[in-house]
């Protein structure tokens, strides 16, 4: 017997939006909704309501978050439009950290690794966002007529590795990627030993950044326990590749005071202090 998945509404208040909701991205208990003409709506998940609003200079029509950096696309149709990169850290008050103007129309945007994937009526861009206050375009993709309206306005975009996936009015089109700086990376020597880093920062409020090397592949287990010894959180358990890591560390829901994170290998346990603030 085929087993039909079903839907059910969980919400049974609507969440007002001001504008045309577009696009959506979430962060934990936060999602940012790009809704055209109003910009970017951000809506408390848990409580079903709009707590703030992103203003920007034109349409907010595609976002995307990736950990604790929010990606807007702000665009005016056949026109100008632009890159927004906002420090989410704090979801109630977003930072932009860059932005980046084009003289043509944005729809869509990907982010893979250091890199933003965008496209619109001028085709697709390549946006190296490793620096948020300086993004630089690295690559592009034009067809003939992109500054018209012929056919071949992209519509949307998908990223997975080095492969891109890209709908237009007319077509479907895939790329291949050759990202340099990956091939610089691959230069670099590994790390030869299994080494825990001091977070940062530390103390920290909404979030903070742990990062470890790992000497040889195996099974990594990262758990984090409170002052009295009691588990709060499991971060990691999977096998990992020999190479450097690094995960972010959410304070929303933990409370003020030490916490020791735990590593454990086959061949070592390594234990980290850390401590959260309010």
């Amino acid at each position: 017997m085929k087993c039909v998945s079903t839907l059910e509404l969980i919400n049974n208040t609507w969440i007002r939006t001001d504008g045309e909701p577009l696009d959506i991205a979430v962060k934990r208990n936060y999602a940012f909704v790009a809704t055209g003409f109003w910009g970017v709506a951000t809506v408390n998940i848990s409580e079903l309501e709009k707590v703030d609003n992103i203003d920007l200079p034109g349409d907010g029509v595609a976002v995307e978050c990736v950990d604790n950096t929010l990606y807007v696309v702000e665009s005016e149709f056949m026109n100008s439009s632009g890159l927004h990169i906002f420090d989410v850290s704090n979801s109630l008050n977003p930072l932009n950290r860059g932005t980046l103007e084009f003289r043509h129309s944005l729809e869509d945007i990907y982010v893979e690794d250091n890199h933003a994937f965008l496209v619109g009526n001028a085709g697709l861009e390549v946006i190296n966002v490793s620096d948020p206050e300086n993004p630089e375009i690295v690559g592009h993709y034009r067809f003939p007529g992109w500054n018209t309206y012929e056919p071949g306005f992209m519509k949307s975009v998908f990223v997975e590795h080095d492969i891109v996936y890209v709908a237009d009015q007319s077509s479907f089109k895939i790329f291949r990627f050759n990202d340099p700086l990956k091939v610089e990376e691959n230069t670099k020597a590994l790390p030869q030993s299994f080494r825990i880093l001091q977070n940062y920062p530390n103390p920290f409020n909404s979030s903070t950044t742990l990062a470890y090397t790992l000497g040889k592949p195996g099974w990594v287990m990262a758990n984090m326990y409170n002052s009295a010894g009691r588990l709060v959180e499991k971060l990691v358990n999977n096998y990992q590749s020999q190479g450097r890591y690094s995960m972010p560390i959410y304070g929303d829901n933990l409370a003020a005071g030490n916490y020791l994170v735990k590593f454990e290998t086959s061949d070592e346990t390594i234990t980290l202090g850390i401590q959260a603030i309010k």
